[in-house]
C-alpha cells in the first residue's frame, strides 16, 4: 500500500524543491493561481499538503473551507503520478476530513476523473462526496 504523508505547514520548506515542480505541473492548465502563491499557502498553513512518502512523485494540496452551513474538504490539486492503490489513498484522507468536522470532500476537474472516483457524482463539474460521521 502507498503511504501518503501529510506534511505540517513548518516542514513545507524541507520539501519544496521537490514538491513546487508538481505544483506547477497542477496548475498548468489554469490562469487563476501562480505555484508561488500556492507555495506560500502551504507554508502559511492556509492549505494542506499530503505527498506520497518516500517517493514524493506525486502531491495532493487541500483546503479546509469552512463555509456558513458546513465544512468541506476541498481537494485543489493533484499533480504527479497517481499511485496503483488511489482508491485507498482517497479513503484515508476522507477520513482524515471526516476527523476534521468535514461534512463532504469535493474537487473539481476534468471529466475524466469520474472514472477514478468511486461514489462521487458531477454538478456542474464539481465532483462531491458526503462524508459519514461515527
Amino acid at each position: 500500500m502507498t503511504i501518503v504523508r501529510g506534511i505540517p505547514a513548518h516542514e513545507v520548506h524541507a520539501v519544496r524543491e521537490r514538491i513546487a515542480p508538481l505544483v506547477e505541473l497542477g496548475l498548468r492548465r489554469q490562469k487563476s493561481f501562480t505555484p508561488a502563491a500556492v507555495m506560500a499557502s502551504l507554508e502559511d498553513g492556509r492549505r494542506q499538503l499530503f505527498v506520497t512518502w518516500p517517493a514524493m512523485d506525486c502531491a495532493l494540496v487541500t483546503e479546509i473551507l469552512a463555509l456558513p452551513a458546513e465544512t468541506v474538504l476541498h481537494i485543489f490539486l493533484v499533480a504527479g503520478r497517481l499511485p496503483e492503490d488511489w482508491a485507498a489513498t482517497l479513503a484515508n484522507l476522507e477520513r482524515w476530513a471526516a476527523d476534521q468536522g468535514c461534512a463532504a470532500v469535493e474537487l473539481r476537474g476534468r471529466r475524466g476523473w469520474m472514472r477514478r472516483l468511486k461514489g462521487y457524482a458531477a454538478p456542474r463539474i464539481i465532483m462531491r462526496k458526503e462524508l459519514c460521521h461515527a
